[in-house]
C-alpha cells in the first residue's frame, strides 16, 4: 500500500506539467476604410510562437457581426489576423482579454490581364427519326 501511495505522489506532478493554461481572447474585426464588420476573418495564432506549435485549435473565424471568440495558451504574445482582399495584421496580445483590429485594405495593382479562348464549333443534326411529320 506505501509502495501505492508512493508513486502516486510521484505521479502527480507529472499531471500538472503536463496541462496547458490557456486563456479566453476575444474581439471585434472590422474595415478601417468604413468600419464595417469583416465576416469570415480568420484569427489564428501566430507562427512565430512555437511554444504553442501543438495546440489545437490554431485559430478561429470571425462570426456575421465581425465578432470573435477564441481561447489559447497564456504564454501565446501575438495572432495574426487575416481576411481575402486586406492586409495580414499582427497583434500584441500580451495581458489583453479583448481587441479591436482595423484591418487596410490591399492594394494591388495589375499591369495588364490578357484573356485567350479556344473553342471548336460543330454543326449538330438530329437523325430523321426523331423528325415526326406534322399533320
Amino acid at each position: 500500500m506505501r509502495r501505492i501511495l508512493t508513486i502516486v505522489i510521484l505521479l502527480c506532478p507529472l499531471l500538472v506539467l503536463g496541462q496547458t493554461e490557456t486563456r479566453e481572447l476575444s474581439g471585434l474585426i472590422l474595415d478601417r476604410t468604413d468600419g464595417r464588420p469583416l465576416a469570415g476573418a480568420t484569427v489564428f495564432i501566430a507562427p512565430s510562437e512555437t511554444q504553442a506549435s501543438d495546440y489545437n485549435p490554431q485559430g478561429t473565424v470571425a462570426d456575421a457581426e465581425g465578432r470573435f471568440k477564441f481561447t489559447l495558451p497564456t504564454n501565446v504574445q501575438y495572432v495574426m489576423v487575416s481576411f481575402l482582399g486586406f492586409e495580414t495584421m499582427k497583434v500584441e496580445i500580451t495581458g489583453k482579454k479583448e481587441i479591436i483590429v482595423r484591418l487596410t485594405p490591399e492594394e494591388t495593382n495589375i499591369d495588364a490581364v490578357v484573356v485567350t479562348g479556344y473553342q471548336k464549333e460543330s454543326k449538330h443534326t438530329c437523325p430523321d427519326r426523331f423528325h415526326y411529320p406534322v399533320p
